[in-house]
């Protein structure tokens, strides 16, 4: 192993806790949004500031979410959509907390859930007009995601399975207690979601009665779940490391997962590209496994605060580190 580096091309700092980055304009800008209401662009190659906004009357910012040049935000005051020149447009201005935003993959149909409430909105001459308010969950919707032609939204009791073109039926995938996040892998084979029973269910997709299945055993709540692109492997984050289990051949029935150990604290986020895992760590440790050699990793970078989030550009040639203090970091990887 390589001693850890302390190095970084460039540091900014915002003195707020740092939600999400996206990188806009061919990698040209990170688009940074902040947990009490501040966006801003910074250059992404020197770290200066280039434009920086406060949404007005919004102290919370709960998700962030990219299609195409433009980002969507859910906050206390509604969903806001803000171009790469910081020019804010309102879908929906209302209180509360708006805490999950999706669109389909044409950005022509958003969904997004205040408590037990869905909105479903469509776009009409270049703007979103509210098509469908739903009342009917029970409890806290917990997550919204999208796949090829399909919106799912999970809560206590089950998935509800939605057609991007019908807004008033859906399908359904039962379980007994509370779903926290979702994932689908990308060939729409298997639906993944994490339980308040520190597991991971599954379905089928389509439904198939009596064929779920579910992998248990955990000290702590998955809050994090990635299928890779091909949908061979799937990745969670298990308290200090990130476990890695095979579905090249369906449901991992008997087998034990790769385990990628830390030991910096709590995994707070981390991404697989390329056939490397980047792991960022509560102690503000980045990780970089090689699925060619997991049992150690092949650099370690460490900056000041508890990481909240991280990115690379298409080259993986930088990873852009966000913190709860409010620095983000660009880290020059040479490997």
């Amino acid at each position: 192993m390589m001693e850890p580096n302390v190095d970084y091309a460039w540091k900014y700092s915002e003195e707020d806790y740092i939600l999400s980055m996206f990188l806009l304009n061919s990698d040209k800008h990170l688009f940074v949004c902040t947990s009490n209401g501040v966006v801003l662009v910074v250059d992404a190659h020197v770290g200066k500031l280039i434009k920086r906004t406060n949404l007005e009357g919004v102290t919370m910012i709960f998700t962030c979410v990219q299609q195409d040049q433009k980002i969507y935000l859910g906050t206390d005051k509604g969903v806001f959509q803000v171009n790469s020149s910081l020019l804010v447009t309102s879908i929906i201005q209302e209180d509360g907390w708006f805490e999950h935003v999706c669109l389909n993959e044409a950005g022509t149909v958003l969904l997004a859930s205040k408590n037990k409430t869905l909105y479903w909105f469509e776009k009409q001459d270049e703007h979103f007009g509210l098509i469908k308010l739903d009342n009917s969950y029970t409890s806290t919707i917990s997550s919204i995601i999208f796949n090829t032609g399909s919106f799912l939204i999970s809560n206590y009791g089950g998935n509800r399975h939605f057609t991007e073109n019908d807004p008033f039926n859906y399908d359904f995938f039962p379980w007994k207690t509370s779903l926290l996040t979702s994932s689908w892998s990308p060939n729409k084979k298997f639906i993944a979601s994490s339980t308040q029973e520190n597991a991971v269910h599954f379905w089928y997709y389509p439904f198939e009665e009596g064929k779920d299945f579910q992998i248990s055993g955990y000290p702590s709540k998955i809050k994090k779940i990635l299928w890779s692109e091909d949908s061979n492997l799937l990745f969670l984050d298990e308290d200090e490391h990130v476990n890695i289990w095979d579905f090249s051949n369906g449901p991992p029935a008997g087998q034990r997962p790769i385990e990628l150990y830390c030991g910096r604290g709590r995994v707070n986020d981390f991404m697989y590209k390329n056939g490397m895992v980047i792991i960022a760590t509560a102690y503000g440790n980045v990780f970089l496994y090689l699925l060619e050699n997991t049992k150690n990793w092949m650099e370690q970078y460490i900056v000041s605060g508890s990481i909240t989030t991280i990115l690379t550009n298409e080259e993986m040639s930088t990873i852009f580190v966000g913190t709860e203090q409010g620095d983000i970091y660009a880290l020059e990887l040479d490997i």
